[in-house]
């Protein structure tokens, strides 16, 4: 059958609409099937409700009844007891504080929104609204409850959710607000005719009094001084301004005569420059100050970043015969003296060196000379590489230095021998360890001694020896210990002699000396150390 144009152009209009609606009846079922909320939005008026497995609504989110929007909770478990306030006395009061958890070590419930304060004359109460007298959030915290009547009070505490749910009563404590000795005082009570005269001084006054105006000393319209905000005001008997320091910059201004002085910038003098004067001043980051009499002669002090100057200048006219002299008195015995010493060091509270030079006086008919320091050195010039300097002493004169006094320590008791091949740390029991102090140069002296055999073989032997532990280590070596190698199979005759080892340690330190033995083969039947000759180790720190 054949169809006319019109015809056959109105069924194909008709099947390709009928395509058209069911691709968007797919879309819709496939829409219907995926996550929607996100792309969803409430409207005013609209909430979602969050419902629990009884269908009770614990909260909503979206528009609320009072037209605005947020997450609002409703309802829920009552929440468990708070722990027991804590609750001190204070003055017309209380102080309650609670420490933000649950009696009984109950975990604290999520939506806990805070606990109410409830305070009561009546011991056991019932908390309701009319007890309520503030709250602490669910962190914890201080609850300050003023005015109560001096009497005891009772407090307990009531978890309440952010649903509005309160939950029981916390353990009950109790506290008596304390007055101040008298009646208590009210708005407007203390006027100036009940203050004595006198009554209040520097003692009764806080450490910092603001004024709304001014503090006046003297006549108010007459001869007087000022403190105010602007700054410092001093006024003579004709109301004319005399002294003037401003708070703003510091500027002072003054009327009168500052006598025998002159200021000017950050330059001080007293006298004339041309005479005798006192000069201090600042140049270029250093400070200086000169004292010069009319003859010339002069102290000069030069402080600057990095160092520190003292300058003892002769008179103008002075020949090579003027000795200038710094001295002081000694408290105790009227000697003078003087002092020279190295910065005070933080970590011994005390300079390291210093050198002191006393003379004569009526309590000590000789001079002395004392130097207190690690190193001292005399040369011709002030390079410490000189090798040619010479230190005379008289013949009268002593020199005397402390010598650092050697360590030993003996062997007791043989080891047992069990270990071939390898050194071993003596125990305490058999050859204690000792410590010892090295000299600032840190040369050390070990000397060894010991009497033993090992008849293991003909190529055995036995040693002596250390190893070193503190601000370096020195491990046991046979290279620094005493050795004897035996004198044949079965031969038990013994070696008796002394080694020196001479040492590099790291100078004015702490170090332990650990005493270990050394056998290459054999056991307690071969080895022995013969205890009835001296079996030691000395160690000498030297100069």
């Amino acid at each position: 059958m054949s169809l006319d144009p019109e015809t056959y152009a109105a069924i194909r209009e008709m099947g390709q609409e009928l395509v058209r609606q069911r691709r968007e009846i797919d879309a819709l079922r496939r829409a219907q099937r995926g996550p929607q909320l996100a792309y969803s939005s409430l409207e005013s008026g609209q909430n979602v409700e969050v419902r629990d497995d009884d269908g009770a609504v614990r909260a909503r989110i979206g528009w609320q009844p009072d037209g605005t929007a947020g997450l609002v909770t409703e309802g829920g478990d009552a929440p468990p007891a708070p722990t027991a306030p804590v609750v001190e006395p204070s003055m017309g009061g209380l102080r309650v504080t609670w420490d933000g958890l649950m009696a009984n070590d109950v975990a604290k419930p999520a939506d806990l929104g805070f606990v109410q304060v409830h305070v009561s004359t009546v011991s056991g109460f019932v908390p309701d609204a009319s007890t309520r007298a503030g709250s602490i959030p669910r962190e914890g915290g201080i609850q300050p409850v003023t005015p109560l009547p001096y009497e005891p009070h009772y407090v307990r505490l009531v978890g309440v959710t952010t649903g509005g749910v309160e939950g029981d009563p916390s353990t009950e404590a109790s506290a008596t607000p304390v007055q101040v000795d008298g009646p208590d005082l009210v708005a407007n009570s203390v006027t100036t005719a009940h203050i004595q005269a006198g009554a209040i001084e520097a003692d009764q006054l806080a450490a910092l009094v603001v004024l709304a105006s001014r503090l006046v000393a003297g006549n108010d319209t007459g001869a007087r001084v000022e403190l105010n905000e602007n700054g410092f005001r001093a006024y003579n008997s004709s109301e004319e301004l005399t002294v003037s320091i401003d708070a703003d910059d510091g500027s002072a201004v003054f009327t009168g005569t500052i006598t025998g002085s002159n200021i000017t910038g950050s330059d001080f003098l007293l006298g004339d420059l041309s005479g005798t004067y006192v000069h201090i001043y600042t140049d270029a980051g250093t400070g200086y100050i000169e004292a010069t009499s009319d003859s010339g002669s002069s102290v000069y002090v030069e402080s600057t970043s990095a160092h520190a100057n003292l300058y003892l200048m002769p008179p103008d006219e002075a020949g090579e015969d003027w000795n200038p002299a710094l001295m002081r008195a000694d408290v105790n015995s009227g000697q003078p003296n003087l002092v020279v010493h190295s910065p005070r060091d933080s970590a011994v509270g005390s300079p390291i060196s210093r050198i002191s030079l006393h003379g004569s006086s009526a309590a000590s008919a000789v001079t002395s000379a004392l130097f207190s320091a690690d190193f001292m050195q005399f040369s011709r010039s002030n390079q410490s590489s000189e090798s040619d300097a010479v230190l005379e002493i008289n013949e009268d004169a002593t020199l005397f230095s402390e010598r650092h006094q050697p360590v030993r320590t003996d062997m007791d008791s043989e080891p047992g021998f069990a270990t071939a091949g390898s050194f071993v740390d003596f125990s305490s029991g058999e050859m204690p360890p000792i410590p010892f102090r090295t000299s600032r140069s840190g040369y050390t002296r070990v000397t060894i001694t010991a009497a033993g055999h090992n008849d293991n073989s003909d190529a055995s032997s036995i040693a002596l020896g250390f190893s070193l532990s503190g601000s370096s280590s020195v491990s046991a070596n046979l290279a620094r210990a005493w050795y004897a190698q035996s004198l044949g199979a079965g031969n038990t005759n013994d070696t008796h002699n002394s080694r020196v080892i001479h040492l590099q340690l790291d100078g004015d330190e702490d170090y332990t000396l650990t005493p270990a033995w050394r056998i290459s083969s054999g056991d307690d039947t071969t080895s022995e150390f013969n205890l009835a000759f001296e079996n030691s180790i000395v160690v000498e720190p030297l100069p």
